[in-house]
Parts: C-alpha cells; structure tokens; sequence
C-alpha cells in the first residue's frame, strides 16, 4: 500500500532503532536492597514491610533491658546534653569502660571529634587502664575523617565502618557514641532541617542495625535544654540533662522517654584511685512493693516475664499500671534472683531497704522470702531515703511530679 511501513519498506530498514518500538511488557517492580543493609539481614520479600502481627502480640515489649544500667537502654536512642566543660565526656566513657568490664558481647564504637590522643591517654590512666589493658572492645575513632552525618555521604562512610566492625564482631551488640552532635553535622544547629537530615541518613540506619547509639552535645543559654532547634530531640528515645552533684558525682535528669521504665533521676557518685563512677541507690514507683506482694500470693513465678505477670493479674481480675507492674517484677528478680542488677550497684527496696543484688544478702537484713518485710513505707509512697540525691518521695516533693508532654503516658491501667 502506497506511504505505508512496513518491515519489508526499505525506508524502516534504514532505521535499525525502529524494533525497539516492539510492545514490550513491562518488568515487575523489584525492591533494590539498601547497600549499607548488612547481607544477612531479613530482605523485605521475605519479612514483608508490615507487621506480623501474632509475633507482634506474643513479644514481651515491657521489659526493661538496659546496656548500661539506667542510663542507656538497649537498642535505642539517646540525646545527653550538659553545659560547656561539665564532665559529660569522660563520664560516659567511665561508664562505658565499666560496661565492657562486666558484658563480654558487646562492643563500642566511640566517634570523638573533640579530644586529641594525649586528651584519652590522661583519662584512661586516671581510670586505671595502662598498655597492659585489654581494649579491644573499645574502637575509639578520634577525630572522624567522614563526611557529616546529616548528609548521605557522611552517613555511608560511618556506617561502612560501623558494618565492618559488626562483621568482626558476628554476635555482638554494638553501642556508638557521636561525641558531639554539633562537630558531627554541617547544618546549623538551630535549623531543624539539620536533625531530621541526621535522622534520616545515620539515626534510622542505627535504629535498623538495633544499635543503641547516644550523641552528646551541649545546653543551650538556658541550660535545661539542648542548644539549638528543638528537633534535636526528636530522632532518640531518651533526652538526658546531665548536671554535676555533691563531691564531683553527677545527676541524670530525664526530659524526655519513649519508654515508662526509663526513671526520672539517676544519681552518680564518683570514687577515685582508680576514677569511676558509681550509681546510686535506685528509687521505686509508688505502689511498687505491694504489687509484688500480690504477685507473691499469686505464686507468680520470680523468672515471669512482665507480660506473663500482667496476664497472671488479669486472670485474677486484678489490674495495675504498666510501669508499677515492670517495676515490681525487676526488683523481685534482682532481690530473689540475682539478676537486673549487672553493674553491681546497690539500690532501695520499695519497703526502703538498702540492698545489694542476691538474696542472701538481703537476708541479712531480715529479708528471708516475703517483698514486704523490713521497714513499712506507708502506703504506696515512693520509697526513698531523704538523705540519698536523685531520689524522690511525691509526698515531700509534690513540685517535682513529671507533666512533660513528651513523656509518653503509662498511667493508664491495661
């Protein structure tokens, strides 16, 4: 047919590209795996991108798991801010040394973009580490050569590194300090853009990897808050206010917690020859040592985990609140079982015994098999000693009760 193509028409054969316009159906999506995801981790073809959601209901999500006792939780992430030459630095690395002492899996990664090495050879010789100490666990990174870590390029280069060491370390959990937030980043740190760039490229790939990584930084004008844009707060589970105490120890104070369990205060006493710091005694939610008590008659086993003991009290038609109730299981593993107390740290009962972490010791002090025999607190008041800081008794400080918005509300009974 005259002015018709054709494959036959010598005009389409001048044009070789003319076969690409064949109808081709099209490829089916494929999801590009992320590189910095390490290999052997669930692709999403097989978990799917969604909630399994048996698995989801059978997980206990109440318990309370930390890496360093009180301080950081496991697997999560958290913002400590203090004022310019405060100690924050060389506490966390103390209790960071303290920990790799008393949990072998585990590793740090330390990001330093402030000390020099004669800075750290001082320190940890004030801390009792010479060239006979073993730490190799410790991978200390001075002054990071890396891009900033709200920009891709920056992220990739930690986080190869960061896989690396998981890759030398198969079974390990892994903790990474960013010491500080502010050297860390290229934005400003009063554009908010800045802190949800940084969460975007390094927080959400450490939160995927099930790190628990801490940023230090420092207060602003007014020290009860980060400097800089509020969104510094918005990428971690757990905001701290550190402030020096009594006789060079520290306080901890929580201004913010995605998690019920994480307390309001907690107290560091320092000691020397060698330096470290020890927490102090631990306080108790109100109501916590009758619950226990109830748990006890309801022959919860010690070892229950704190949603076994919530569905012991709901067959029982009894109902408490969701931070009571982990409270008042963690104190009888540690009183009974010797566990939830790694560090070694002394603490309070919630009958207002000082005890250690085994039951023998608290036998000595009148303790044989009952949470509630010693000294009677008088109903569900917090059990505190008025003469240990970080402690707090609602009765005597009515002021201090938390309204922090941010802190998510637990008082709901289930």
């Amino acid at each position: 047919m005259t002015g018709e193509l054709s494959r036959r028409d010598p005009q389409v054969e001048d044009y070789p590209r003319a076969e690409a316009w064949t109808f081709q159906p099209a490829e089916p999506f494929r999801y590009e795996r992320d590189p910095r995801i390490p290999a052997d981790a669930p692709t999403i073809a097989e978990l799917g991108p969604f909630i399994d959601w048996p698995a989801f209901w059978r997980r206990d999500h109440s318990e309370q798991e930390w890496v360093v006792d009180r301080v950081l939780a496991k697997g999560r992430g958290h913002a400590i801010y203090a004022t310019k030459k405060t100690g924050k630095s060389l506490l966390i690395l103390a209790l960071l040394l303290d920990m790799l002492a008393k949990l072998l899996e585990v590793i740090v990664i330390y990001l330093d973009w402030e000390m020099t090495e004669d800075d750290l050879y001082e320190r940890l010789l004030e801390m009792g580490y010479d060239d006979e100490s073993d730490l190799s666990r410790l991978r200390y990174w001075q002054l990071p050569d890396v891009g900033p870590l709200d920009t891709q390029r920056g992220a990739e280069e930690v986080l190869e590194i960061i896989d690396a060491e998981r890759a030398l370390w198969p079974g390990y959990h892994v903790v990474v300090v960013i010491d500080t937030t502010g050297r860390a980043v290229t934005g400003g740190e009063n554009d908010s853009d800045t802190f949800r760039a940084f969460y975007r490229h390094t927080g959400i790939q450490l939160k995927m990897r099930q790190i628990t990584y801490a940023r230090l930084d420092h207060a602003g004008h007014d020290t009860s808050r980060q400097r800089g844009s509020s969104a510094k707060g918005e990428d971690v589970d757990v905001i701290w206010r550190l402030e020096p105490a009594d006789r060079g120890g520290y306080t901890l104070r929580r201004d913010a917690a995605r998690m019920a369990w994480v307390p309001e205060r907690v107290s560091l006493e320092r000691r020397y020859s060698p330096l470290r710091f020890v927490l102090g005694l631990e306080s108790w939610p109100e109501g916590t040592a009758e619950l226990a008590k109830l748990l006890d008659e309801l022959e919860v086993p010690l070892d229950a985990t704190v949603k076994a003991a919530r569905d012991e009290l709901k067959a029982a038609g009894q109902k408490a609140r969701q931070s009571t109730l982990a409270a008042a299981v963690k104190w009888r593993k540690r009183t009974f079982l010797g566990s939830g107390n790694a560090s070694g740290n002394a603490f309070l009962s919630p009958d207002g015994i000082a005890g250690g972490n085994d039951l023998e010791n608290r036998q000595g002090q009148g303790v044989t098999g009952s949470v509630t025999r010693g000294n009677d607190v008088g109903g569900n008041r917090v059990t505190t000693h008025p003469s240990i800081e970080g402690c707090r008794d609602p009765n005597r400080y009515p002021d201090e009760l938390d309204e922090d918005p941010m802190i998510w509300d637990s008082n709901e009974p289930f």
